[in-house]
């Protein structure tokens, strides 16, 4: 199967990136840090989500709650 020419180049950038760094996963991300505040953009930072207890369900329906739902009884 033949390389998509796309992905090659990200694949391409994100090593040249990464040696840039030294692949330093730390120096990488006080970079990005650095890059966020030098762009004047808000940042958002979101809270973690919830994670919600295993019912067996596979999804949640508009009437559940956390707070009543059964599971928490």
């Amino acid at each position: 199967m033949n390389e998509d020419p796309i992905i090659a180049e990200i694949r391409r950038y994100r090593a040249e990136h990464a040696e840039k760094y030294g692949h330093d996963l730390g120096r990488i991300c006080e970079a990005l840090r650095e890059a966020e505040t030098k762009s004047g953009r808000k940042v958002v930072h979101r809270k973690p989500r919830l994670l919600l207890p295993k019912t067996g369900r596979k999804f949640w329906s508009s009437g559940d709650s956390i707070l009543n739902s059964s599971v928490n009884s």
